[in-house]
């Protein structure tokens, strides 16, 4: 479900899961950057970052994420929390695609040897 922005952006579609975390995050990101947010999340060691700057962008992370997965992100106190609790509970770089492509490749391999 996309949510029509008052931001007067086009619709950011809302985080379902693993299925459109890379497009939800990448949207985010650029929203987040263009309403100077960004810095709660890439938090800069020199970097001051108001009370009230970290509250939107934790709001605006929330609203854009599917209900169902308010259980990864309830008890975050920060933007940056919220943030880093998506991307470990739906970010598919992580083992698991390495070892799936890892067993992908060896067994083109073996076929390939099989022809060869």
């Amino acid at each position: 479900m996309a949510v029509a922005g008052a931001h007067g952006f086009a619709p950011i579609e809302r985080l379902s899961g693993r299925d459109n975390y890379g497009t939800w995050s990448f949207a985010v990101k650029t929203y987040l950057e263009h309403e100077n947010l960004w810095k709660c999340i890439d938090v800069a060691p020199d970097a001051t970052l108001t009370k009230e700057e970290d509250i939107k962008a934790r709001s605006k992370i929330v609203l854009l994420v599917e209900p169902m997965n308010y259980i990864h992100i309830q008890e975050a106190k920060s933007a940056k929390e919220v943030w880093d609790n998506l991307r470990r509970a739906f970010d598919d770089s992580g083992l698991l695609r390495k070892l799936c492509c890892s067993v992908s490749s060896l067994a083109w391999v073996g076929k390939w040897m099989l022809v060869h």
